[in-house]
């Protein structure tokens, strides 16, 4: 349901009130999860990966009554359908990104935590080894979408004597403040736009109060001491594209294409949509990608979803490139009314923009400035009658033109079995 925003702060207001009454009624030095701070979070997907810390610690004498994954989400008023808890016990950095790599579909957007130093200070992993494990998680999460989630890295906490003499070569204070030093270093090489930022729980951590019996997991004062860390982070984290689920995110369309192969068309997406293809030939899923699955003397063909929007913002990863072409299309009415980026070949000058009117091809301006290399991904831009293509970033083309200003369809265009395409993203 779409809250107006009295409504939302109605409900922000009442959560405070609640959380305020909840610590009230919680035991001495326990502390009550922080207050909502952020309305730019509202609705927000969450997902909080790491080690231990996030799971109940049964058999043992450390088991919080509240653990800091759903204290977050309460926090943030993320939506209840969407979060995740997907933390695992004694889980390495190397098991974190496994479990990213198989629980998170990128172009999600939302906002993911991380805490997953321990295990590896307590295995004393090789630095170069740690920070590729990391590096490898907040590229994984990020996708290769243009809305990237907003990822908080937790700085990690120390243990006592106890806690470290769990691993048989026990770590000191001083590798836990040395791990931590890899994970700025590690997000530092990241852009400064808010989507990926460091949470510090380390600072303000007190073994004494903060630590379970086993010397090492937190208790419930622990729990909300990490929680406060993670929103602090995130309370001066502002609005952007495809971050928030409710408000005013535009709609986004993503597919990895990762399927087991096929050859009688592509499926449907990560969101349970199928598409629609034109021209008469099979297109299928082959490793991860997209390509056409059927040979033959018929060049022109789509598979295309319909966004029920002339406006659209489209891009896509050229996974492979063929001598005779393909690429992103876009308002598209029929088999032979469209407009296509068609990149084929290599070299400068081996991408450019064609309008398709009642089946004749008309190049429309100069090709593009760039070449378009395999592993690159293009992007189109067409509001109105102007268009824009980028090349790994940078916008390469402009020019206008208002044919076929009313088609909403958008999709893929492959004229051979060749070529391949990944990581569609229509907005």
């Amino acid at each position: 349901m779409r809250t107006t925003r009295g409504h939302r702060s109605a409900v922000i207001t009442a959560a405070t009130a609640v959380l305020a009454v909840i610590g009230a009624l919680l035991p001495s030095g326990v502390q009550a999860a922080p207050s909502p701070g952020n309305d730019a979070l509202r609705g927000v997907r969450y997902a909080a990966y790491g080690h231990s810390f996030g799971q109940v610690q049964l058999g043992s004498d450390s088991v919080p009554s509240r653990m800091y994954p759903s204290m977050v989400r309460t926090s943030l008023g993320a939506d209840p359908t969407l979060w995740s808890n997907e933390t695992i016990s004694g889980a390495s950095t190397a098991q974190i990104l496994d479990r990213a790599r198989s629980t998170w579909n990128r172009g999600d957007y939302g906002v993911v935590s991380y805490l997953g130093n321990q295990n590896d200070v307590g295995r004393h992993v090789p630095e170069a080894t740690f920070k590729a494990n990391v590096r490898g998680f907040i590229d994984w999460v990020r996708g290769t979408g243009p809305f990237p989630p907003t990822i908080v890295i937790v700085l990690d906490t120390p243990s006592t004597t106890k806690g470290y003499a769990w691993y048989p070569s026990p770590p000191t204070d001083a590798d836990v403040v040395r791990y931590n030093r890899y994970l700025r270093s590690v997000v530092a090489a990241y852009p400064k736009d808010g989507s990926v930022i460091i949470a510090d729980a380390f600072t303000g951590w007190n073994k004494a109060t903060m630590i379970g019996p086993d010397g090492q997991h937190p208790n419930d004062v622990g729990q909300a001491h990490i929680t406060e860390a993670i929103t602090s982070a995130l309370s001066g984290v502002r609005f952007r594209e495809g971050q928030n689920v409710l408000t005013p995110a535009p709609a986004v369309r993503y597919d990895s294409f990762n399927r087991p192969d096929m050859i009688t068309g592509l499926g449907k997406d990560l969101h349970g949509r199928s598409y629609s293809t034109v021209g008469g030939v099979k297109y299928g899923i082959s490793g991860g990608r997209a390509y056409r699955a059927s040979s033959g003397a018929v060049r022109e063909s789509a598979a295309t979803v319909d966004t029920k929007k002339a406006a659209v913002d489209i891009s896509l990863t050229m996974t492979a490139i063929s001598s005779k072409g393909a690429g992103p299309v876009w308002r598209l009415s029929s088999a032979k009314d469209y407009f296509v980026l068609d990149v084929h070949g290599s070299g400068k000058g081996n991408a450019k923009v064609y309008k398709r009117v009642n089946g004749r091809f008309i190049q429309i301006g100069k090709a593009l400035s760039r070449e378009v290399k395999p592993g690159s991904t293009v992007r189109v831009r067409a509001d109105g009658a102007k268009i824009k293509v980028y090349v790994d970033g940078p916008a390469v083309y402009s020019s206008a033109d208002s044919f076929n200003g009313s088609a909403t369809r958008s999709g893929v265009r492959i004229t051979d079995t060749r070529a391949r395409l990944d990581d569609l993203v229509i907005r």
